[in-house]
């Protein structure tokens, strides 16, 4: 008899069938069993095959980056194990892979990134006028480059809306709005709300929340853009500006946090910002958050006690589970909670810089 595993034995095309319903944060320890399992983990058409079945989960693309100047920007995926907890106790399983970077030396790493299926955008340079676009190919893990903007931009916001892109700030005021028509790869610049709507930091967040607009945050006002007319309205007379960071958007609800790193939900109707109720202190310094499959994930990172042997900085991940009991009252319960990455301090102030929550 033939000591030959038995699916080992069975072509390449029923394989993937099987992969596509095993979880992604297996797939690290399945490539280990031989090449031809990692050839197959590593094809663009796994991806098809568990879209088509229905068997996607989310994965968090996110990029880490150092002060130093001789190294470049890390990109990594981290997937998290389904079943999280077990009588009460949250576990730890979960998978990170490096990607390799475009092979460019970039001494800057991108401020927006905006995902168009399963193409991730890296637009903007973080304290850096950049121009040139690049697209990682989340299927295969691969760059390629997109068309540049019109102007170099630094620290800007990006947003999706129907096929288009739209990118705002980071530039002389004349400039400070354009958009990318995804389907003919062209940039067009678009009006501004207005010479006094005050430049600062602005953030984003998915148009779902407001019927298809966007929604801007600048020193002075807040303000939503309508697509179709090509207009803005102010929304709220006194800026959220300072408040509040990053931001993304679950249900038609906006998350966002605060300088405490204290999570919090924008109540539309009310107008105004709620915290959520039941994470009160648990996650200082969030640096992101991020909808992961109708869950929050916030990021963080922890530098070394001053006087520690232990020299790396940790990145932390929490994975939120929210309710909403009231009309005013939304709930968070902490589903998996693990720092997943350990970077030398000699790579200086190491911290994730962008994430993007793509099914995969």
């Amino acid at each position: 008899m033939s000591s030959q595993p038995l699916v080992s034995s069975l072509p390449d095309e029923l394989i993937e069938q099987i992969f596509a319903l095993v979880p992604r944060w297996a797939y690290p320890n399945l490539s280990l069993v031989c090449k031809r399992f990692l050839s197959l983990i590593s094809s663009p058409q796994l991806y098809t095959t568990r879209f088509n079945l229905g068997t996607t989960e989310p994965c968090l693309y996110f990029c880490v980056e150092s002060i130093r100047i001789d190294i470049y920007l890390q990109w990594f995926t981290l997937s998290m194990k389904p079943q999280e907890t077990c009588d009460g106790e949250i576990l730890n399983d979960y998978s990170v892979i490096r990607i390799p970077f475009y092979p460019l030396p970039l001494r800057s790493p991108y401020k927006s990134t905006v995902v168009v299926g399963s193409d991730i955008y890296l637009i903007g340079g973080w304290g850096e006028l950049t121009s040139p676009v690049q697209i990682l190919d989340s299927r295969s893990n691969t760059w390629r480059d997109g068309p540049n903007m019109t102007v170099a931009r630094k620290n800007p916001q990006a947003v999706l809306i129907g096929h288009k892109i739209y990118v705002m700030g980071g530039c002389d005021i004349d400039n400070w709005f354009e958009v990318l028509d995804i389907k003919t790869q062209t940039w067009t610049a678009l009006p501004s709300p207005g010479a006094d709507h005050g430049l600062c930091k602005y953030f984003r967040v998915n148009p779902d929340a407001f019927e298809g607009k966007l929604y801007v945050a600048s020193s002075k006002k807040d303000y939503t853009y309508e697509p179709k007319d090509g207009t803005w309205k102010v929304v709220r007379d006194e800026s959220s500006c300072g408040e509040l960071f990053d931001s993304c958007v679950i249900d038609n609800v906006m998350y966002s946090f605060g300088i405490l790193g204290n999570i919090k939900w924008y109540d539309s109707k009310g107008r105004v910002w709620r915290e959520i109720k039941g994470l009160e202190g648990v996650f200082p310094g969030v640096k992101l958050i991020r909808n992961y499959g109708g869950k929050l994930v916030v990021m963080w990172s922890q530098r070394p006690e001053e006087h520690s042997e232990n020299r790396n900085v940790r990145i932390w991940c929490a994975k939120i589970e929210l309710e909403k009991r009231h009309k005013d009252e939304i709930w968070g319960k902490t589903e998996w909670l693990n720092t997943f990455l350990k970077i030398p301090m000699s790579f200086g102030n190491t911290f994730p810089w962008v994430a993007v929550s793509i099914p995969m």
